[in-house]
């Protein structure tokens, strides 16, 4: 968890909260077309103003070399395309468990190394609760932009990842509820702006 100072809704502050640190990462490969979705999602949300306990970061295809980065967070959101034999720009939501259990519902070639990766993190000592948000590629041959179709409903894409961003900054507020300066040492002031870009 970061400690932050957080403003109240009648503009009073609220000293020594603990909220949950988020990690939203872009992986794919930005010379394979559509397989890039997800790092191209996140270089344009990290121009985009956010809380100081979420991170944004652009994860190429190393996404098996990176388990050490999971342990520093409690939620994990993974941008990426997703194939699961629907028309191109379907967008989808899915958990850790959804991955594992449904053969039909794989995330690009970068799955296994993610699975792998939070379990590392686990054996470790910390992992992350992991979402994806996934979109049907069209192709995924050599070419540095995206196909017609999934840039057409890319800024889709987007707004489902800000939706589920948003959705993390709540549930990492209420998670930090009642963790005050009397229970748990601070991590850390704040979280530096510099850090969130890709």
């Amino acid at each position: 968890m970061v400690y932050v100072d957080r403003a109240a809704s009648d503009g009073r502050t609220n000293r020594g909260v603990f909220v949950e640190k988020i990690l939203v990462l872009g992986v794919g490969n930005i010379l394979m077309t559509d397989d890039g979705v997800g790092v191209h999602a996140a270089l344009e949300l990290a121009k985009e103003s956010w809380p100081p306990n979420v991170t944004i970061l652009e994860g190429g295809t190393f996404t098996q070399d990176i388990y050490y980065l999971f342990m520093e967070y409690d939620q994990l959101l993974v941008l990426d395309c997703v194939r699961a034999k629907h028309p191109p720009g379907a967008i989808y939501r899915l958990t850790e468990d959804d991955i594992k259990q449904n053969r039909e519902q794989r995330m690009s070639v970068h799955d296994i190394d993610l699975i792998d990766s939070l379990r590392m993190a686990e054996m470790a000592g910390k992992r992350p609760d992991m979402v994806v948000i996934g979109i049907e590629p069209e192709a995924m041959g050599w070419g540095m932009e995206m196909t017609e179709t999934l840039k057409a409903k890319f800024p889709n894409f987007l707004e489902h990842a800000r939706k589920e961003i948003r959705a993390m900054v709540e549930r990492a507020e209420r998670a930090g509820d009642g963790k005050r300066e009397s229970g748990e040492k601070p991590l850390l002031q704040r979280e530096d702006a510099s850090k969130r870009r890709v």
